[in-house]
């Protein structure tokens, strides 16, 4: 009778857990647990098909910057029809806007090109997979150029929090200014010299020096003078976003190459395809093959595993 019992039993398509309680309330044999887990792992409906998303793991950050224009982000920022590409720096937080004429490598190399000019090379520049950053173009760019070029896997923007959340600031500004009617680099400039909850701006931690605004300042504010403890500052201010974030966290276990894994569809009313895992290309980061051939790079919070296997991988050993 164990079979149907167990077909009974999952009926609802409950999960594993949700299963394995229900059953107890009046079933019991020798290994009853194992097979309904078993039978839920199985399932095409629950396990294979239609599926919650994931929850959030664990927040991962970059090293910290020890001095400025050492890490930097790069993103596309695009309002009323117009492309933008932004620049932060991750020490200063100082970013920078230009207007794109178009969005190839090529227009994308120039204007980088003019920012390290005058701030210098960095040693890594973070994007996201955008076709202008991964082309052969690009890649050569950075060979020449010799920095280290990190992409965040797609559809994780997280990854590139950073540029992220100064695409957010630049977009506030343009809009405010243009509903004005004022100028949009007179805002930037006050923006930049906007000291933050330590005391200092963004643009005395990248210039080590206060810029000139349109506010009244003495001639002695205006000498350079370099700021310390910056980094401590980011250190501290990183720990607590942390310390928020990873409260309704949850670690994922590592992929396996080999893996049969479940991609999460880009439309959520889509079936999660099924996968295999070939290969590790970052922290949380996998490219998995599809039954059709196709290779995606996706981050772990994407890619999910059977039930049984997560199971024996997060329970505690004894």
């Amino acid at each position: 009778m164990r079979k149907n019992l167990l077909q009974k039993t999952h009926s609802s398509h409950l999960g594993a857990e949700a299963s394995i309680r229900r059953a107890k309330d009046s079933l019991f044999w020798p290994g009853m647990s194992a097979d309904i887990r078993e039978i839920v792992d199985k399932c095409q409906i629950c396990c294979h098909t239609y599926q919650d998303k994931q929850k959030k793991e664990p927040m991962m950050s970059y090293p910290i910057p020890t001095r400025p224009w050492e890490i930097i982000s790069q993103d596309i920022l695009t309002y009323k029809s117009k492309d933008y590409l932004v620049t932060v720096d991750h020490y200063s937080d100082v970013w920078f806007l230009d207007e794109l004429q178009d969005l190839t490598s090529k227009t994308i190399i120039e204007c980088s090109k003019t920012h390290f000019a005058l701030q210098g090379i960095p040693s890594t520049l973070i994007t996201d997979n955008g076709r202008q950053w991964v082309s052969r173009e690009f890649a050569e760019f950075t060979k020449t150029w010799e920095f280290n070029h990190v992409t965040s896997s797609p559809y994780h923007s997280q990854s590139n929090g950073k540029a992220e959340a100064a695409v957010k600031i630049a977009k506030k500004l343009i809009k405010k200014t243009l509903k004005e009617g004022s100028d949009l680099h007179l805002a930037i400039l006050d923006w930049r010299n906007t000291p933050n909850d330590a005391g200092h701006s963004p643009a005395q931690r990248l210039l080590s020096r206060r810029t000139n605004t349109l506010l009244p300042v003495t001639e002695i504010l205006l000498q350079p003078q370099v700021v310390t403890g910056v980094s401590e500052h980011i250190k501290k201010r990183k720990q607590m976003s942390k310390l928020q974030y990873d409260k309704s966290a949850t670690k994922l276990p590592e992929l396996v190459i080999g893996d049969t894994v479940r991609l999460r569809p880009e439309n959520n009313n889509q079936e999660w395809q099924k996968a295999t895992c070939t290969k590790k290309v970052g922290p949380r980061s996998y490219l998995v093959e599809t039954t059709n051939g196709k290779v995606y790079h996706r981050n772990r919070k994407f890619l999910r595993t059977t039930p049984a296997r997560d199971i024996a991988k997060t329970m505690p050993t004894v």
